[in-house]
C-alpha cells in the first residue's frame, strides 16, 4: 500500500525488535510519513490538473485559430462544414478537460488538504512538529518506563558481574604466579591471595544481583507487553484510517480522470435521438447513410475499448490495496508480531584469547622436537667485555683494546678460558635474571659473526643460540615504546605475558601477521595481542 515505500527494504530479519528500547520510531515516524504523504499526494493531483489545463487552453486556441481561418470564405458551401465539425470537437474535448481540472481541484484536492487538517495538527512554537507523533511517542515512552529501567539494572549488573569474574581469573593467575616466583616474599603471596578471596566474594555477589535483576525484569514482562499493543494498536488505528482514506480518493481520480466513459453515455443518448429520427426517413436514403455510420461507429468503438483497458487496469491497480494486509504486513516487520526474547541469564565465558596460527614461525625451529618456552635469559659472564667491545671499537686508535676484545670472545665462545663460567654449559642455572645493558648489537651478529662465535665445530653452541634468540621471551635489552592496556589479559601460554586493564609496559615489535606483539612487563618479555592495548600518550 502506498507510504510503506521507505520501509519495504526492511524486515523483521534485519531490523531491531520492536520490543527493544525505543524501536518503536519506526511506528511513530510512520504518522510523519501519513502527514507528507499527503502532500505528496496533493501535489500529485495539481501537477495532473495543471496538464488537464494547458492540454484544454491549447484545444481552445487550435479551434478559435481555425474558426477564424474559415471566416476568410477561402472554403463555400459545405465543404465547410467538416472543418467547423473538428474545431466544435476540440472545443467539446476542451470543456470535458477543463471539467476533469475542476474535479481534481475543487473536489478531490480539496478534499485530501480537509482531511489532513483534520487529522494532523502542528504544534504552535517552534521547531512544529506533529502533535500526533508526539503523543504516541509520549506513550510508548510511558508504556517502556518501567520496563526500560529494569533492562539498564539488568544490563549493569550483568557488567559488573562479568567484571568481578575477569579480576578473579585475573587474581588467579597471579597467585599461581607468585607461588612459582623463588624471588617473591610469603607476605606478596598473602596479599594476593586475600584479594583473590574477596574477589571470589565479589563474584557471588554480583551474580546473585545479575539474577535478581533478570527476575524482576520478568516480573513486568507481561505488564510491559500489553501496554506496548494498547499503543501500537491505537498507531493501527489511525494508519488504518489513512489508507481507507486514500484508496476512495484513488476512486475518486479514477472516475474524475476516465473521460471515455462520460463520452460513452453521451454517444448511446445520441444513437438514441438519431435512431427516433432516422424512422422517419425513407428507407433507400436510410440504408446509404446507415453504411456510412456503421464504419465510422466500428472505428470509434475500436479506439473506446483500448481507452477502456487502461482505465480498467487503473481500477485493477487501485482494487490490489489490500488496508488489513498492509497492517498485517507492518505488525509483523515492526510491531507487536515481532518475537518477544526476555533477556536470559548469561554465564560469564572468557574472551577468545587464541588466535588461530598465532606463533609466528621464526619463534621456534618447525624441526626441532623441543620447543622453548618461558626462558628467562642468563646473565653472560662476557657482558661486560661485551659494552668494552662497543666502546673500544668507536676508538680507532686503540689497537689493543680490539685485539684483546676479538680473543675474549673467541676464547669464550669455544669454552677455553677457564677464568670465566660456559654461558651455555648445562651447569648455569636458568632461573638467574637477565643482566641490564645488555648490548643488542652483541646478540644480533650477522651469519659471519655467528659462524665466528659459534667455532668449536660440532654445532652446539651456534644451535642453542639460535633457539635462545628466536624464542618469545628473548630479551635482547632494547628499549621499548610505551603502551598502555585496554582490556584484562590472561596469558594461556608460557611465552604469553597476563596485564589488567590500565597497566603500562613496553611494546618491543610491531605485531606480526596474526596480531601478535612482542612486549616487556615487570622484566618480562612474551607475546600479548595487539589489539589490547594502545600507545601511551606522550
Amino acid at each position: 500500500m502506498v507510504g510503506n515505500g521507505e520501509y519495504e527494504d526492511q524486515n523483521s530479519s534485519n531490523a531491531s525488535s520492536f520490543w527493544e528500547c525505543r524501536e518503536y520510531h519506526r511506528t511513530v515516524k510512520r504518522v510523519d510519513a501519513a502527514y507528507k504523504l499527503c502532500n505528496e499526494l496533493c501535489l500529485m493531483i495539481q501537477e495532473r490538473a495543471e496538464l488537464e489545463k494547458a492540454y484544454s487552453s491549447n484545444l481552445k486556441k487550435w479551434s478559435s485559430r481555425w474558426l477564424s481561418f474559415l471566416d476568410s470564405g477561402l472554403e463555400y458551401g459545405s465543404g465547410s462544414s467538416p472543418w467547423k465539425g473538428l474545431c466544435k470537437e476540440a472545443e467539446a474535448v476542451s470543456n470535458a478537460h477543463q471539467n476533469v481540472r475542476n474535479i481534481l481541484i475543487d473536489d478531490i484536492q480539496t478534499g485530501v488538504k480537509q482531511w489532513q487538517k483534520e487529522h494532523f495538527h502542528k504544534s504552535s512554537l517552534p521547531p512544529q512538529t506533529l502533535k500526533e507523533t508526539k503523543q504516541f511517542e509520549q506513550d510508548f515512552e510511558l508504556a517502556q518506563k518501567q520496563w526500560s529501567k529494569r533492562l539498564k539494572k539488568v544490563h549493569t549488573t550483568k557488567k559488573e558481574y562479568y567484571q568481578a569474574c575477569k579480576t578473579e581469573r585475573s587474581l588467579q593467575v597471579q597467585v599461581r604466579n607468585a607461588k612459582s616466583d623463588p624471588s617473591g616474599t610469603a607476605e606478596q603471596l598473602k596479599k594476593t591471595q586475600e584479594k583473590l578471596a574477596k574477589a571470589e566474594k565479589d563474584v557471588y555477589r554480583t551474580r546473585d544481583a545479575y539474577k535478581m535483576a533478570l527476575a524482576d525484569l520478568n516480573t513486568e514482562s507481561s505488564r510491559y507487553v500489553e501496554e506496548m499493543t494498547k499503543v501500537f494498536n491505537r498507531t493501527q488505528d489511525f494508519e488504518r484510517e489513512r489508507l481507507s482514506f486514500f484508496k476512495d480518493i484513488f476512486n475518486s481520480l479514477h472516475g474524475a480522470l476516465n473521460v471515455c466513459a462520460k463520452v460513452n453515455n453521451n454517444n448511446n443518448n445520441n444513437n438514441n435521438n438519431n435512431n427516433n429520427n432516422n424512422n422517419n426517413n425513407n428507407n433507400s436514403s436510410s440504408n446509404n447513410n446507415n453504411n456510412n455510420y456503421r464504419n465510422d461507429i466500428f472505428f470509434l468503438v475500436e479506439n473506446i475499448f483500448s481507452y477502456d483497458s487502461i482505465y480498467s487496469e487503473l481500477a485493477e491497480s487501485i482494487s490490489q490495496c489490500d488496508v488489513e494486509a498492509d497492517l498485517n504486513l507492518w505488525s509483523s516487520n515492526h510491531g507487536v508480531d515481532m518475537p518477544f526474547v526476555s533477556p536470559q541469564f548469561e554465564e560469564y565465558s572468557p574472551d577468545l584469547a587464541y588466535i588461530t596460527g598465532k606463533k609466528r614461525a621464526t619463534l621456534t625451529d618447525p624441526d626441532s622436537p623441543v620447543t622453548l618456552t618461558n626462558i628467562t635469559m642468563i646473565s653472560h659472564p662476557f657482558d661486560h667485555e661485551s659494552n668494552e667491545i662497543t666502546s673500544n671499537n668507536s676508538r680507532s686508535n686503540n689497537n689493543n683494546h680490539n685485539k684483546k676484545s676479538e680473543n675474549t670472545i673467541v676464547s669464550s665462545a669455544n669454552g677455553r678460558n677457564s677464568d670465566t663460567n660456559n654461558p651455555f654449559d648445562d651447569k648455569v642455572s636458568t632461573n638467574r635474571k637477565p643482566t641490564n645493558g645488555v648490548n643488542a648489537s652483541v646478540y644480533a651478529m650477522s651469519s659471519g659473526s655467528a659462524a665466528a662465535f659459534a667455532g668449536d665445530g660440532d654445532g652446539g653452541i651456534d644451535s642453542m643460540y639460535t633457539e635462545e634468540i628466536n624464542d618469545a621471551t628473548y630479551d635482547d635489552g632494547r628499549e621499548g615504546v610505551k603502551v598502555r592496556a585496554l582490556y584484562d589479559y590472561v596469558g594461556q601460554d608460557g611465552d604469553e605475558i597476563s596485564f589488567v586493564a590500565g597497566d603500562t609496559f613496553e611494546k618491543l615489535e610491531e605485531p606480526d601477521d596474526q596480531g601478535w606483539c612482542k612486549g616487556r612487563k615487570d622484566g618480562r618479555v612474551g607475546l600479548y595481542p595487539a589489539n589490547y592495548v594502545e600507545l601511551c600518550s606522550k
